[in-house]
């Protein structure tokens, strides 16, 4: 990463992550280790108790961890492509924007 970009990461993601990994790529558990501790990311942690944090309305209840570390971490901007997070109410709170879209700005900028 550079100074003008800092990768955040939710606990919540990460461990979710981890457990696919375990549960259909076995063989890869310790490259999935290796990678994290090659990557500088700043850790955001995700509350155990989501309703703790006032949110909108986010369709899978999957994604509501992720919403709501977001909000608490409040980034520059969150990048998915996930098309449940791209809707005007969580655009208020968050900037929200799809890879392909940072990869224009970041290009645009460099």
């Amino acid at each position: 990463m550079n100074e003008e970009h800092q990768l955040i990461l939710c606990s919540y993601s990460l461990t979710e992550v981890s457990r696919v990994f375990e549960r259909k790529f076995p063989g890869l558990v310790a490259k999935w280790d290796t990678l994290l501790t090659a990557l500088e990311f700043e850790l955001a942690y995700t509350p155990s108790d989501l309703t703790t944090t006032s949110s909108p309305y986010i369709r899978d209840p999957m994604d509501l961890p992720i919403l709501v570390s977001a909000i608490i971490a409040q980034p520059d901007m969150l990048i998915t492509g996930d098309q449940d997070f791209h809707t005007p109410e969580i655009k208020e709170l968050v900037q929200v924007c799809t890879p392909a879209e940072f990869l224009l700005r970041f290009r645009s900028t460099h």
